[in-house]
């Protein structure tokens, strides 16, 4: 597509032309789809789709399908756009560029088509970060009347994976208002497909979108999440990348395409079309509503055999029919209604077959059984019964999967077969007999089968009993209640911290079996950040049966999400949901607590119990995928305490401390500031704070507490082994310059500290000018941002002592005097100078030797005083600040190089270009260059004199710090402006100029 400079042509890729040529030159009749990659994607992974389409329209090369030829689907046109792999999810203006380049892309696809058949709109399908581009066009009216759908793949759609970059958080406030505009514009249904926890590339609870806003009732749009776990015929988790290849996913997202160029080229009503082709095939087909059939239809007059049950539970074939492959026409199995005149529910299983006339889509090419539901009257009086079409209104009908025995379920690297299911059927609101009912005739329920039952197996299982809350007559059960073949457990009385620190062990032995199960613990936290361990305990004489399933746990975590685990002795699996997660708000489709469901037929494995406790290395896994950056953002924080702390000391006349002798400080066991601030974070993470602060889970569950102390430490203690990773550098950076360059014999030990001239305007301005003009044209500011930090380390490593000397003591005495900041730097103090004791702490300076002159020249630094306390030997406060703001700039680095990896990738792929519009603010570099300049020609650092300025500096730092704590980890790209901020002050009102 020549539609921009940066990226080449897109690729076609179609269904009904395939050519090597451009695409101007294809004869184009169907319907347009646009895929859009992710980061690092490629236009070539959607060619899986693409020929999927190929095979579902066509059933042999040239000889088109019947649903082809009836007009149930029709071809499709799929286009890719080709990004050459760049990094999108790390830099927002290559997000935007690729915003404005499918814009343009669109209208260029339309304008290919001949105006008599040319189509309106487009399709979008989005992978990764592809689908965030997808959803952010349709904030903008123009763009979205141009698109027909949107279909996301694992795209982060709530939150950035990254973020570092604010213009990313820009980009995600235009998808928030395009999904729910306020202005009454036309907005195409969006369709989200997830991955669950196999997806290891982004949080999984990130891929929902994002709720309306509170009271949002504009309109009804259509927004709907679905996780392949709990997509029907795949029931799997998918990877980030195999979302595209997956064979399963990758057959609906072309059955949804072909589908909906069908409709846009015969429906009338496109738009209730649309959404009704996306719910099918991302939920599954439902029974469709409507009224049942008011007539009655004699079933003598039918050919049907009957087979009369004497209880309320059908089994197919029956154990005296044994286990052979049984062949099933025109069955019918009835059913009796009890006498009481209260309302009836049923519960159908039905292995691997379809109910009424509909087509079973996940099921193949044929289904086993053909089932269809009647209500029954027999007259006791003509020895006759009428049949009439129970109500479809009051029924749910739910695909599950059929676990094989003695394979894993899910298979790896092929997950399950959408040929092995079982239809899940519950009908409520029954017909309720009256009085004049129960005396003359007697109410059945009839099941008309058809088909066949495969060798070793049960086809049908049913069980009809009166609602629960009907029953009157008998006292309801303690925590329990019985409900048409479905037992309702709820363990109220177990606390959320319980499956943290013991097991939670449901019993399930004494209770009467079930087809389903439904098992609900409220009080336990199905937070992202938390998998739980689940193992089923059975009967110890339990043998393979053949039975209809095995038994089979369904994890209801929310709507969109379920997972299906096969429950086999001594093999344990894991339980996790996504409803919730970190600065994520709760899917309002979601439940509190833990909601199990457990399938099983009569004739089944009984499970005698189930244990559930906490997976901790799962756990562990979970939340380092979700805070990552804590070590970086905290770690600023409390670098940025210690820098307050040392510019606090400094404003009020004492000398600065080095970072080594702050952190020790602190550390020490005299002091309580650890506990102290562990302390505080703890009481933070137990309050119901907005969404965006701190670990952003609002308080709840209880693993928050525990994680905000955890991480305090963990980002403490980094910043203590980066201390010593960085005087290692400095040291072995030193000893390289001095072995390549020695130091001139000439040069006087003032000079080799960091520096000993203040700056000098004019040269420094000149410098800084040209540096400012390449950033503003060529370089990003990011990598400028780099350099000074290697420049200041560099000098650092070659004209100063390196971070920190064996002299140094962790203490920095109160009664020491700080040097001259207009004058020279001192020199190092030896150990010999100082006097080990002093004889009163009180005095600050003893009386100078005798002989000693009262005025030195100039340029000659003064002899250090005695000290009264311990003796400490100290570095120069400018050192030491320099010191401070190198180890700052080192935890600031993440923040910037992923747009140096960019940059780099794009100059390789794209050329000499500067795509980089947003990323030239000099204001985001010149004071980082400003003490790189200082540094390398001497830096003078001064305190401010008036009471109102002096403590803005270490105000700053602390500001830095306690945001680090409170937002960082949700707004991360605010650190590095603050800290931006916060170094401005530093170089405009603390540099010595001459």
């Amino acid at each position: 597509m020549p539609v921009g400079h940066r990226w080449p042509n897109g690729i076609l890729y179609g269904s009904t032309e395939k050519s090597a040529g451009r695409a101007k030159t294809l004869q184009l009749h169907g319907s347009p789809v646009l895929f859009i990659p992710g980061n690092a994607g490629s236009s070539r992974q959607v060619r899986s789709i693409a020929s999927s389409a190929i095979r579902q329209i066509y059933t042999n090369p040239y000889v088109p399908s019947s649903e082809f030829t009836n007009g149930t689907i029709a071809p499709v046109d799929v286009f890719a756009a080709e990004f050459n792999e760049d990094l999108s999810a790390l830099h927002g203006p290559t997000l935007l560029s690729q915003k404005a380049y499918i814009d343009s892309a669109i209208d260029y696809i339309l304008s290919l088509y001949p105006e008599p058949s040319k189509p309106a709109q487009v399709l979008l399908i989005g992978h990764s970060m592809g689908g965030l581009v997808a959803l952010s066009l349709l904030s903008s009216p123009s763009s979205a009347t141009r698109i027909s759908a949107v279909v996301t793949m694992s795209s982060p759609n709530s939150l950035p994976p990254a973020r570092f970059d604010r213009r990313v958080e820009d980009l995600y406030g235009q998808v928030y208002r395009g999904l729910y505009p306020t202005d009454g514009n036309y907005s195409p249904p969006v369709l989200a497909i997830c991955g669950g926890a196999t997806d290891s590339l982004i949080p999984s609870e990130t891929c929902f979108l994002p709720p309306p806003p509170y009271k949002y009732s504009t309109r009804s749009l259509y927004r709907e999440t679905v996780f392949t776990t709990a997509l029907e015929g795949v029931w799997t988790g998918v990877g980030h990348n195999e979302m595209v290849w997956c064979h399963q996913v990758r057959s609906k997202v072309a059955r949804t395409a072909i589908e909906l160029a069908a409709a846009a080229s015969s429906s009338a009503s496109f738009e209730t079309e649309k959404e009704r082709i996306l719910e099918e095939w991302s939920r599954g087909p439902r029974w469709p509503g409507g009224t049942s059939n008011d007539q009655w239809h004699l079933l003598n007059k039918l050919a049907l055999s009957r087979t009369r049950e004497s209880h309320s539970v059908a089994i197919v074939p029956s154990p005296e029919q044994g286990s052979r492959e049984e062949s099933i026409t025109n069955h019918m199995y009835m059913l009796p209604f009890s006498s009481a005149p209260v309302s009836h529910q049923l519960n159908l299983l039905i292995a691997r077959g379809s109910l009424l006339e509909q087509e079973t889509v996940i099921a193949g090419d044929k289904t086993s059984l053909r089932v269809e539901m009647f209500i029954c009257k027999f007259s006791k009086e003509f020895q006759r019964t009428a049949c009439q079409s129970i109500p479809r209104e009051h029924a749910t009908i739910q695909f599950i999967p059929i676990p094989l025995s003695n394979t894993p379920f899910p298979q790896p690297g092929e997950g399950s077969s959408p040929k092995d299911f079982a239809l899940a059927v519950e009908v409520r609101e029954l017909f309720a007999p009256t009085s004049e009912d129960s005396e003359s005739k007697q109410v059945l329920l009839g099941l008309k089968v058809d088909g066949y039952v495969q060798k070793g197996k049960k086809g049908l299982v049913a069980v009809l009993e009166p609602r629960r809350e009907e029953r009157k007559d008998e006292p309801p059960q303690t925590g329990e209640a019985s409900v048409a073949g479905v037992r309702e457990l709820q363990l109220g009385g177990v606390s959320g911290i319980r499956p943290f620190i013991s097991t939670v062990s449901i019993d399930l032995s004494h209770r009467v079996p079930a087809l389903r199960t439904d098992i609900l613990i409220p009080r336990v936290s199905m937070s992202s950040l938390v998998a739980y361990r689940v193992e089923g305990i059975f009967a110890s004489d339990c043998q393979d049966s053949p039975s209809l399933i095995s038994p089979l746990l369904q994890h209801l975590s929310s709507g969109p999400e379920s997972h299906f685990h096969a429950v086999r002795s001594s093999q344990p699996f894991f339980l996790h949901g996504h409803a919730t997660g970190p600065f994520v708000l709760a899917s309002p489709s979601s439940q509190p607590g833990l909601h199990l469901r457990l399938y099983a037929t009569p004739e089944s494995c009984t499970v005698q119990s189930l244990r559930i406790t906490v997976d901790w290395w799962s756990t562990l896994g979970r939340v380092a995928l979700r805070y990552w950056s804590v070590v970086v953002v905290w770690g600023v924080g409390v670098v940025s305490a210690g820098f307050s702390y040392a510019l606090w000391q400094w404003e009020n006349d004492l000398p600065l401390p080095s970072p080594r002798a702050v952190y020790a400080r602190i550390f020490s066991t005299s002091t309580k500031v650890p506990l102290q601030g562990s302390a505080v974070l703890f009481g933070l993470a137990l309050l119901p704070l907005p969404r965006q602060a701190l670990l952003g889970t609002s308080g709840e569950g209880p693993l928050n507490t525990l994680l905000a102390v955890a991480f305090l430490w963990i980002g403490a203690g980094f910043v203590g082994v980066f201390m010593f990773m960085l005087d290692g550098i400095i040291w072995i950076l030193g000893l390289v310059a001095r072995l390549s360059k020695p130091v001139r014999p000439e040069r006087s030990p003032a000079i080799q500290a960091v520096g000993t001239r203040p700056l000098s305007k004019k040269r420094s301005f000149v410098a800084l000018g040209l540096v400012l003009l390449f950033v503003a044209t060529v370089i990003p500011h990011q990598v400028a941002f780099v350099i000074s930090w290697l420049v200041i380390l560099w000098t650092s490593a070659t004209g100063s002592k390196s971070m920190a000397t064996p002299n140094e003591f962790a203490s920095v005495p109160s009664n020491h005097q700080a040097p001259s900041v207009r004058g020279t730097l001192e020199p190092p103090i030896p150990l010999s100078s100082i006097r080990a004791s002093s004889p009163s702490p009180a005095r600050r300076r003893s009386s100078p030797e005798p002989g000693t002159p009262k005025s030195r020249p100039a340029g000659v630094a003064e002899s250090p005083p005695p000290i009264d306390d311990r003796p400490t030997p100290t570095l120069s406060d400018d050192l030491a600040l320099v010191q401070h703001v190198l180890l700052l700039q080192a935890f600031l680095l993440p923040t910037q190089t992923a747009v140096l990896a960019v940059w780099i990738r794009t100059l390789a792929t794209a050329g000499f270009t500067t795509p980089f519009d947003g990323d030239h603010n000099i204001f985001l570099a010149v004071f980082w260059l400003i003490l790189a300049e200082a540094v390398v020609n001497g830096v003078t650092w001064r305190r401010k004199g008036a009471r109102a300025l002096k403590f803005i500096a270490p105000a700053l730092s602390a500001l830095l710090s306690v945001y680090s704590f409170l937002f960082g980890l949700r707004y991360s790209f605010g650190v590095f402006e603050l800290a931006n901020l916060f170094v401005a002050w530093l170089a405009v009102s603390c540099l010595v100029w001459k």
